[in-house]
């Protein structure tokens, strides 16, 4: 079977979403986990790597579906991770402001 991308087609999933304690629940456990990812491993913290660009799609899901301030968190909190030596692609951190 082919690999399919499914996206939010409408404003009412969106508003689904951002009701639903059970789905925010279960988006703030995804992110955080992909937070201890993060700490876990360092190959990410260099140059460019792929999870730099799952980065931003955390942040933007975030944004979008519970609120600025966890979004905004959740940026801080891998520049925390990152410390005060980057060494990453200047690209990547424009995507996360952006985000």
């Amino acid at each position: 079977m082919p690999k399919r991308n499914i996206y939010l087609s409408d404003d009412a999933q969106i508003t689904e979403i951002r009701s639903s304690k059970a789905i925010q629940a279960n988006i703030r456990t995804s992110a955080n986990w992909f937070l201890m990812f993060l700490k876990r491993v360092n190959y990410w913290r260099v140059g460019y790597n792929h999870n730099q660009l799952r980065i931003t799609r955390v942040i933007e899901c975030l944004r979008l579906l519970i609120s600025d301030c966890e979004a905004d968190k959740f940026y801080q909190d891998v520049l925390s991770i990152l410390g005060p030596d980057i060494k990453i692609n200047e690209h990547a951190f424009k995507f996360w402001k952006e985000a």
